[in-house]
């Protein structure tokens, strides 16, 4: 609920020097030669930077509350080594990135909420993958 409101306020305020910082996060994702664990922190801090990037001061709390977390969540749903896999992250972060580029908010959210579901979806399959039966 509040990461896409959040991206639709960045997507209204952001600085290139932002978007830049967002793109380079972005490409990390996607850098197969990274471990998982360096690219679910570049994860994050693309994440975080958009709770900053917001202007809004609930959303700024949110974002250093959360960090914890999100490390813990990315590392489940970033793909362990499959290319493929690794660039479609990769990707789906830079579609982001566009549309604050294009300062569209609607985009904005709708990429933010697509970015959310996916990562729900790899949640789940990594906890399937990873459950004792």
């Amino acid at each position: 609920a509040f990461e896409p409101y959040g991206a639709g306020l960045a997507a209204i305020r952001a600085k290139d020097t932002d978007i830049t910082k967002l793109a380079a996060y972005a490409n990390e994702m996607g850098n197969t030669a990274y471990s998982k664990e360096k690219r679910a922190l570049a994860d994050m801090n693309f994440h975080v930077l958009i709770t900053e990037m917001s202007g809004n001061p609930f959303m700024r709390t949110v974002g250093s509350l959360i960090k914890a977390a999100l490390v813990g969540i990315f590392r489940m749903s970033n793909p362990d080594t499959d290319p493929n896999e690794i660039s479609d992250v990769s990707a789906s972060h830079l579609r982001l990135v566009e549309a604050f580029r294009l300062r569209d908010e609607a985009a904005a959210r709708r990429e933010m909420e697509r970015l959310i579901e996916n990562g729900r979806q790899q949640v789940l399959e990594f906890t399937a993958r990873n459950t004792p039966r």
